[in-house]
């Protein structure tokens, strides 16, 4: 085989999996058995908050999955398979909702569109996926990632000073009815999910980490030429690239991209500065 032919078929392989890629069905969200285990940290007190779906109830003769949130009915949730959008309500606010959406305070018998995943990199979302004053946020990637074990279809929202996801079949790592076009993340105190399954029973595997963000940070590409981008679910203070010799070469605040152009080809070590006096250190290559 020459050497000319062997790029071109990797360059078919790679467009014929993206294809299938893209061809997938899409993955439902409201389905029998679903969990979804949230934790806090930060100055907020220690608790797990656990989400899940039992049953069916008809509101304005539509049937939806009831979600319990510990125990308790909290809302409810429908699949629109053909445009592939997540509808529902709640019926109380939950206890650790920081950015509560304009449903929480309307008819709790009324739908809404809680998620839209008919969208695409160069779309926009506007806050909870609805009519507001706020500017709409850009969809900057669309691509399937690895997620508790199954090849999930993941967006990633720009909000200027960090990366939020929504997830095809799961929702928001925020908070399963928090704005998924707000983070539900300050300095000091936060919520995330650490588990999700489909089990009757709800009893998902959950991490022994302490801190479990850093398996929700993601940097790519790698290599990379100009730009870098980072995606985080924990709040990030700082960014520093050092060089293999431990010099350091920049220093960033918080954002979801750095430029990278200048610096010379090589490996070079990043280190984010989390909240909780965290780090997550890794490398990259510029190329």
């Amino acid at each position: 085989m020459s050497k000319l032919t062997q790029p071109f078929l990797l360059l078919v392989l790679l467009f014929g999996f993206l294809a299938t890629l893209s061809s997938q069905p899409y993955r439902p969200m409201a389905v029998e058995g679903a969990t979804w285990i949230y934790k806090t940290w930060g100055d907020l007190p220690d608790a797990r908050y656990v989400y899940h779906i039992s049953g069916d109830t008809v509101l304005n003769s539509i049937t939806y999955k009831s979600v319990y949130l510990d125990g308790e009915w909290i809302g409810y949730l429908r699949d629109d398979l053909q445009s592939r959008k997540v509808y529902g309500g709640v019926v109380r606010i939950p206890v650790h909702a920081f950015d509560p959406c304009d449903y929480y305070e309307s008819d709790i018998t009324q739908e809404y569109l809680l998620y839209d995943f008919d969208v695409t990199v160069g779309d926009t979302l506007r806050s909870c996926n609805s009519a507001s004053n706020e500017e709409p946020k850009s969809i900057i990637d669309d691509r399937y990632k690895l997620i508790y074990g199954e090849l999930l279809r993941t967006l990633s929202i720009d909000t200027t000073w960090y990366t939020n996801n929504l997830i095809e079949g799961i929702g928001s790592y925020d908070g399963l009815f928090t704005n998924p076009t707000e983070k539900s993340i300050s300095a000091d105190k936060a919520i995330n999910l650490i588990a999700y399954c489909v089990d009757p029973e709800g009893n998902c595997q959950t991490s022994t980490k302490e801190f479990p963000y850093e398996s929700h940070i993601t940097i790519y590409p790698n290599p990379a030429s100009d730009i870098l981008y980072i995606e985080s679910q924990a709040l990030i203070s700082s960014i520093n690239i050092y060089n293999l010799n431990g010099q350091l070469l920049s220093t960033e605040s918080s954002k979801s991209l750095i430029e990278i152009s200048h610096l010379a080809k090589g490996v070079y070590l990043l280190n984010l500065s989390l909240a909780n006096n965290r780090f997550y250190k890794t490398r990259f290559v510029k190329m």
